[in-house]
């Protein structure tokens, strides 16, 4: 018997919202690659993540410094919010 599907909480509901999904194709994993390549970090969607900001963009993350590390390797000026 198929397990049932997760209904997403009212808080996670209204948070996906505001979300725009975008897949890891292989442009964004070369330049997700790219920046941990320049940190020695490896956490890949915190890099396809930054990746993806613009100048500006907010990141809401309970790994800060990875998260400014990587947006530093990225030369971009991103709101860093600890959660």
């Amino acid at each position: 018997m198929p397990m049932p599907t997760p209904t997403p909480t009212p808080t996670l509901a209204q948070a996906l919202l505001g979300t725009h999904v975008v897949p890891l194709d292989d442009e964004l994993g070369r330049r997700a690659g790219a920046l941990l390549a320049r940190t020695g970090l490896v956490d890949a969607i915190d890099a396809a993540l930054v990746a993806l900001c613009r100048r500006g963009d907010q990141i809401v993350t309970s790994d800060p410094h990875d998260i400014a590390a990587l947006a530093d390797a990225a030369r971009i000026d991103i709101d860093i919010v600890r959660a």
